[in-house]
């Protein structure tokens, strides 16, 4: 369901995801889900374990001229890194200006001056996922107007995706409650909740 929402959304176009993927861990949802994405959309999947970057960087260097990722789903912290390594080599900033069409914070709160900064260095928008993990791209839709994710808002729902709003006891404070097949229904130890938005 998620993967068939993704394509209905468009967002396996080759110009945002439907190319090589590049993720820092599998062992994680986000790994797992690029994953998945490879297989449906029949593109390469490559990971490279980040601590490389920092014990063998020439070796991380020389993977990622070879994978040339088109798409790459990672933290703010994988971004500051590639700034970094962009300082090592530049010939590596040159090389993923060609193939790197879209990247993706997830995991931790978007860093706007990273995403400034990797829009700088290659030229692309860092898409803002909320720091989620499995839910991570409930959100991101192609808006259709240009310029729209300068901000790093991610546009309409995917398709089979509603959201509402909540007030906090009359603070103007709002919660936002999504309603999703491809959400967890609930956390760990705690009651199975009888509203359908979590």
């Amino acid at each position: 369901l998620s993967c068939q929402s993704w394509q209905e959304a468009g967002l396996f176009d080759p110009e945002l995801f439907g190319n090589t993927g590049f993720t820092p861990l599998f062992t994680h949802t986000i790994g797992i889900r690029n994953f998945i994405n490879a297989l449906w959309t029949g593109k390469p999947a490559c990971i490279l374990v980040v601590d490389w970057f920092l014990n063998k960087p020439e070796e991380a260097r020389y993977l990622l001229l070879l994978m040339r990722p088109g798409h790459i789903i990672g933290g703010p912290a994988l971004f500051n890194m590639l700034i970094e390594f962009f300082r090592q080599f530049p010939e590596l900033k040159t090389a993923l200006r060609i193939d790197l069409k879209s990247a993706i914070s997830i995991g931790a709160p978007y860093n706007l001056a990273t995403a400034r900064q990797l829009k700088s260095a290659l030229g692309i928008e860092l898409f803002n996922a909320f720091g989620t993990t499995e839910t991570q791209m409930v959100l991101l839709n192609k808006s259709g107007t240009e310029g729209s994710f300068n901000d790093g808002s991610l546009g309409s729902p995917l398709p089979g995706v509603s959201i509402r709003l909540k007030e906090t006891e009359n603070t103007g404070l709002y919660e936002m409650l999504i309603r999703s097949p491809y959400q967890s229904s609930r956390v760990i130890n705690e009651v199975l909740p009888t509203d359908p938005y979590f």
